[in-house]
C-alpha cells in the first residue's frame, strides 16, 4: 500500500483537533492524536477519494492547508499546519514544493482538481 502522511490540526466548529491525515492509495484518514504521555491515536473520520468532491490545496505564508469536501456530506475537513512526514515513523521531513505535493494528491485521487 502506497502511503504519504501529513500531520496537521483539523479546524472545524471553533474547535481545533491536533492529529494524523494520512493519505493511503484507496482513501483519506484522520486519526486525532490522544496520547498525553506517548502516541496514541484514535480514527476519527475517513473518505475515499471516490467521495471527494473537491478539494483546495493552499500556502500562505509557510503554512499549508487543505480543505476537503464530501460528495454525500459536503464539506468534510479543513486541515491547517500541514506538513509531510515520513510514513513510517511519522516524523517531519524536508516539504517539496506546494506543486509537487498537489501533483501526489492528484495521482492518489486520480483526477487533478
Amino acid at each position: 500500500m502506497e502511503r504519504t502522511g501529513a500531520v496537521g490540526d483539523a479546524v472545524g466548529g471553533g474547535s481545533v483537533v491536533y492529529g494524523v491525515l494520512v493519505a493511503t492509495d484507496q482513501r483519506l484518514i484522520f486519526v486525532q492524536d490522544r496520547g498525553t504521555l506517548a502516541d496514541r491515536y484514535v480514527l476519527l473520520e475517513s473518505v475515499e477519494y471516490g467521495g471527494i468532491a473537491d478539494w483546495r490545496l493552499s500556502e500562505t505564508t509557510g503554512v499549508r492547508a487543505l480543505q476537503v469536501d464530501s460528495r454525500d456530506r459536503g464539506p468534510w475537513g479543513n486541515f491547517v499546519n500541514l506538513y509531510e512526514v515520513d510514513p513510517m515513523t511519522l516524523r517531519g521531513i524536508v516539504p517539496g514544493p506546494l506543486e509537487q505535493l498537489r501533483r501526489s494528491l492528484g495521482a492518489l485521487k486520480g483526477t487533478m482538481p
